[in-house]
């Protein structure tokens, strides 16, 4: 099935997503809410430690206050070389890889998301008609 770019507006890709997250983690609670973390932690920390690094830097201008921006950086520039690794390898372009800390963040809202509506029900339509998956 391919997407347009309206159906990204209209959230069809989110269903898709909401929908099979959990179930492709076979409906494993821990499992899944230790990836949206891992992807958290991976992709979106480093930005926000880099910030609140920059801030409380420029307030306290100590030397101790430069080592988390260093090490802010640092995430940073690793998380970059791996998406350029990706990139290369699957030719891919960077074009979007500053937006790593978004992603971060919708994909680890998606898990969440994607917990709550298969457990209850909420929000699953096919065709028009509710949809609950039974518990196994």
């Amino acid at each position: 099935m391919a997407f347009s770019n309206d159906a990204l507006y209209r959230g069809d890709i989110n269903r898709i997503w909401y929908k099979n997250y959990y179930l492709g983690n076979g409906r494993n609670l821990f499992s899944t809410l230790y990836s949206a973390i891992v992807v958290l932690v991976v992709y979106t920390f480093p930005w926000i430690g880099l910030g609140l690094a920059i801030v409380l830097e420029s307030d306290e201008r100590s030397a101790a206050g430069v080592v988390p921006v260093i090490l802010g950086i640092g995430a940073i520039s690793m998380q970059y070389y791996f998406r350029l690794q990706t990139a290369q390898r699957f030719h891919q372009p960077l074009r979007y890889a500053w937006l790593s800390w978004l992603s971060g963040i919708l994909v680890s809202s998606i898990a969440v998301g994607s917990i709550i509506k298969t457990e209850t029900g909420w929000g699953w339509t096919w065709r028009g008609r509710p949809l609950k998956v039974q518990a196994q």
